[in-house]
């Protein structure tokens, strides 16, 4: 069901490689300058660690992953990807890219920052007239970005990405927070949409989230991807976004499928300051049709 091909034009608002080589590049040792290491600062946090033109990833998928856990899975099902140590994800996140499989080298991929804080996903296809190797490819390229905390992740997709991910708008929805020196309680629904891309055990699932008759907009706009078990999928870590009043620890999220529906409970870690806020939610979201795409 993550075949369906979905009409968003942007994946979420929260928050390439060449294809001639099969190798895993590093940005330490590539010796031709990327156009993310420049001096640019509105590309200075999008650091290349890997890229290549080869994966045994064969479907496009991409994944924002913030534990050890998920990136060990990752790299399990495409093993030329670097080793990183779970101290990493401390200060790091990883967004892994996969463009499948194509019919020539030439093929890459492009993971850029946009004018609006939001990161760009696209395939870059080879020029109609170049040289390229006919061979079957299936580029890949690996960024990381350093995180101040749990930061909402801002991506958007072009259509070779967007037509394996698969839409669900949220059919009944709730938050409530509580906590602060007056011990203050709010409970308030929310609406907005759901994405999903999967690759076997690991399922990436984008959140835009907003608050539903309250005084003021709150919002949740991000993206992770988990490991999915016999009792769901798990999201380890999400920016909690404006969801919860802060200081709040980050979300976690519990997703199940149920037929053409989701089913995700959010709740917020523990919080130690005296005056913090904690937070639970629950949402049920509907698959939306091909033809309502």
């Amino acid at each position: 069901m993550f075949g369906v091909k979905i009409l968003a034009a942007v994946f979420f608002l929260a928050s390439v490689i060449t294809g001639g080589s099969s190798s895993c590049k590093s940005g330490k040792t590539n010796s031709q300058p990327n156009s993310m290491d420049q001096t640019d600062s509105s590309m200075a946090e999008l650091k290349v660690i890997a890229e290549g033109s080869v994966s045994q990833v064969k479907t496009p998928f991409v994944a924002v992953v913030r534990d050890g856990a998920t990136y060990a899975a990752l790299r399990a099902m495409s093993p030329n990807l670097p080793e990183l140590n779970p101290q990493f994800f401390q200060s790091s996140l990883v967004i892994a890219a996969f463009l499948g499989e194509r019919n020539t080298g030439g093929y890459s991929i492009a993971i850029t920052r946009e004018p609006n804080g939001q990161i760009r996903v696209a395939e870059k296809a080879p020029r109609k007239d170049a040289i390229v190797a006919q061979m079957i490819t299936s580029p890949f390229k690996i960024v990381s970005m350093a995180t101040n905390g749990t930061r909402p992740v801002q991506l958007s997709f072009d259509e070779r990405f967007r037509q394996t991910g698969q839409l669900y708008r949220i059919s009944n929805g709730s938050f409530s927070i509580s906590g602060g020196f007056a011990g203050r309680t709010e409970q308030y629904k929310v609406a907005g949409k759901l994405q999903v891309m999967r690759l076997s055990s690991l399922v990436t699932i984008g959140f835009a989230i907003v608050s539903d008759g309250t005084a003021r907009e709150r919002a949740l706009r991000d993206i992770a991807t988990g490991l999915a078990t016999t009792e769901g999928v798990a999201l380890s870590r999400l920016s909690h976004g404006s969801l919860v009043d802060t200081p709040s620890g980050d979300l976690s999220a519990n997703a199940k499928f149920v037929e053409n529906r989701l089913l995700i409970d959010l709740t917020t870690g523990v919080v130690t300051v005296p005056d913090g806020y904690s937070g639970k939610g629950t949402i049920e979201a509907q698959m939306v049709a091909a033809s309502a795409n």
